[in-house]
Formats: C-alpha cells, structure tokens, sequence
C-alpha cells in the first residue's frame, strides 16, 4: 500500500490501482485529490512517511530482530504503532472535514494501521506495567538508525526520480 501511494504521487499508473482508486466518474473517492494535497508530516509528506514506516517495519520484523536477536524490538514496533495513531485520526479528519472526498489507499493505510496497533496493544501492553524496562538502548539505537536510512533512502529514489522525471520533460 505504502509503494502504491509513493508510485501514485511519482506519476506511476496502474490500472488496478486507478480502478480502485476512482470506481466511478465522480471524484467522490479520488486518491490523487489526497494524494496532490500541500500535506506533511514534519515537513515530510504522507506518501514518503507511509513508505518509510512499513519498508521500516517489514526489515526490523525481518531482518534485525532475526539477525541481532537482541531484545525490545517487538516492543519498540509496538510503541511506534501507539505513536502512529494520531495520524491516522489525521487522516479520517483531512479527508472528511477539509477535503471531503476518501482515498482508498489511504485508508488501507488507516485500516492497516488501526489493525496493528490493536495486534500490538493485546500482544504487548496486556497488564504490562513496566514496558519501558523490556526496550534494549541497542534496540533503540538499530531501529532508530534503520528508519533514517530508509527515510533517506526513500528520500533520494523521489528526489532521483523527480530529476529524472525533470530532465525528460525539458529534453
């Protein structure tokens, strides 16, 4: 989902994913109104953002807690899916109230997200008390280092892409 908004905003098409996004002749439920929206987070848009956190999730749930097996990681995710909430509520309230118009990718986005923090809050914060003592600093540490190298790596493929897509138009 997280690729498809990033391909979508980039001018990438596909059909599946046109038809999914504008069922009908009405621009009642068009992703690109979202999607073309002046819309970050932190100064990073929501595209990039979306991109980022499940590239992020998907090698730390993968690849990190299996080749350091140290601990904390699960409840590291887990924190990051409680901190992630406000934005889906952001989302439900940008698109009804100021927009007034769905993007379905963004709310598989929002589903995915309410999905997860649920999973996470009943496997992790079931009567734990202490959850901040279950979290390693190397935890921490790999985590927060894995997710600014994907941010930035995200970052540069649209900046190289943006060039490229810039380069083509002038020549």
């Amino acid at each position: 989902v997280g690729y498809f908004i990033f391909a979508k905003e980039m001018g990438v098409t596909y059909t599946v994913v046109d038809a999914f996004c504008n069922p009908g002749k009405a621009a009642v439920n068009s992703c690109d109104t979202i999607l073309k929206a002046d819309i970050s987070l932190l100064g990073i848009k929501f595209s990039d953002a979306v991109l980022t956190y499940f590239v992020f999730q998907a090698l730390a749930l993968g690849l990190v807690q299996t080749l350091l097996q140290a601990t904390g990681f699960i409840t590291v995710l887990a924190w990051l899916s409680v901190i992630a909430l406000p934005i889906l509520f952001f989302s439900l309230y940008y698109q009804y109230f100021v927009v007034k118009t769905w993007c379905r990718l963004c709310l598989m986005v929002v589903g995915i997200l309410a999905i997860q923090s649920s999973i996470f809050a009943i496997g992790q914060f079931n009567g734990s008390v202490n959850l901040i003592s279950e979290v390693s600093f190397t935890s921490v540490i790999v985590l927060a280092v894995l997710f600014a190298v994907i941010g930035l790596t995200v970052l540069l493929i649209k900046s190289m892409i943006e060039h490229g897509n810039q380069l083509s138009a002038v020549g």
